[in-house]
């Protein structure tokens, strides 16, 4: 239900280097949705980059806060005048996204009367004592906290201490890849094992991703005709280096091809047959997501957000993080019975479905929504709260008004910083 006025939405994040990547894209498209159904939105960014300082062309007006570090003065000043700026203008919500916003953006939006709400998209990968210390004092605010997955959310409310009620999940959105119209043609230097099994991972190559583990799962297919591709930017050129010699020292070179990062890996990903992620750690994997809708035989890790998209044996497979030996089996099999795997690829296009960008896009419009009051000289529904369900790829929650709470020592929150 659309509200009788357009809804004035402020999005904040600690800088932008492109719209490429997860939390990035995801952003973009969010603004270009909620600009299309008529809102009025700005982005706000804590410091500039190449990218911004060049931006010629975007969905809505972006403006630099000049926000470099955060336990100063300086920055107290600015984020205070920033919250007069958004009160004075009606903003009616601010949408805040990486580290250094969801440090800083609760606590000087407290009792502004502007319905505020910060980003979780992973495991907790950024969290230290400190900013552990730091997000619990500001769980005593309510910040309401979206997340892309019921892993994340979970792992929230535990480490940070939050409240369900001041948590909600919406579902990354991605819609289906659809061609430039040119021959995609095969990734440069693609091995190729004569009637071989093309397996491909996209991910940057750092520690996290575990890529050690395909590579020792090669290791126990050497007999297999099984060709694998690595597909990301070199992040960690020490791990990169570590890959190299176990690879070399299993034989296993011409098996093998890291081919870096390209402009879009979903052109090249209908060269492969199966996708997997190794991962460590995943919130909700846009990546799992472009396998699905490649076509390909998914294949990851049970950790995360990966069990909230991928049901074993039905539309994909799930193994144990670490269990190599798990891993090869799903391979190996996949390998000897891929005839076999034709309503698997069904099901994988139907879930894929399910995480629609549209769906993404009005989910945050509901939870925006959602509790705004009457204002005077009328405007917006009274959404009220709305029941907690699962319906067109996204959880909603309830969504309680805000409490009376304990206010944050500003002195305190500089020394933390």
């Amino acid at each position: 239900m659309m509200p009788v006025k357009p809804l004035r939405i402020a999005y904040v994040i600690d800088y932008l280097y492109s719209v490429n990547g997860g939390t990035e894209r995801q952003l973009h498209q969010l603004i270009k949705g909620m600009a299309e159904r008529g809102h009025c939105v700005r982005l706000y960014v804590y410091r500039d980059t190449e990218f911004t300082r060049n931006l010629k062309e975007f969905d809505c007006p972006v403006e630099c806060l000049g926000i470099h570090t955060l336990g100063s003065l300086t920055t107290v000043a600015k984020l205070w005048s920033f919250r007069r700026r958004l009160v004075r203008d009606k903003v009616d919500v601010v949408h805040g996204f990486f580290n250094d916003v969801a440090l800083t953006l609760p606590l000087f939006f407290y009792r502004s009367g502007l319905r505020v709400f910060t980003s979780r998209r992973d495991m907790g990968l950024w969290y230290t004592p400190k900013n552990l210390l730091i997000l619990r004092g500001l769980s005593r605010l309510r910040t309401e906290i979206l997340c892309n997955c019921q892993a994340v959310a979970e792992w929230t409310r535990e480490k940070e201490q939050v409240s369900p009620q001041n948590t909600h999940v919406i579902f990354n959105g991605i819609d289906p890849y659809q061609p430039d119209g040119e021959s995609t043609g095969a990734p440069v230097q693609t091995p190729d094992v004569k009637g071989g099994l093309r397996v491909v991972v996209v991910a940057n190559v750092r520690p996290v991703k575990r890529i050690e583990d395909l590579i020792a799962a090669a290791a126990e297919l050497k007999n297999e005709p099984i060709n694998y591709s690595i597909i990301g930017h070199l992040s960690d050129k020490k791990y990169y280096q570590t890959l190299v010699q176990t690879i070399e020292a299993a034989g296993l070179t011409d098996r093998f091809v890291f081919l870096g990062p390209v402009a879009e890996p979903r052109k090249h990903l209908p060269h492969y047959q199966v996708g997997v992620i190794c991962s460590d750690s995943e919130g909700l994997s846009n990546t799992l997501l472009e396998y699905l809708d490649a076509g390909l035989i998914a294949v990851a890790t049970n950790v995360g957000g990966n069990p909230e998209i991928i049901t074993n044996g039905v539309n994909g497979f799930l193994y144990d993080k670490g269990v190599v030996s798990a891993l090869a089996s799903i391979l190996s099999n996949i390998g000897n019975t891929q005839e076999k795997h034709h309503a698997m690829l069904v099901n994988a296009k139907t879930t894929f479905r399910l995480f629609s960008m549209e769906n993404m896009i009005l989910d945050h419009e509901r939870i925006y929504c959602s509790g705004l009051i009457q204002r005077v000289g009328g405007g917006y529904n009274d959404l009220g709260s709305i029941s907690e369900e699962k319906a067109s790829g996204g959880v909603r929650s309830a969504v309680n008004s805000r409490q009376k709470d304990e206010v944050v020592q500003i002195s305190d929150y500089l020394y933390l910083l």
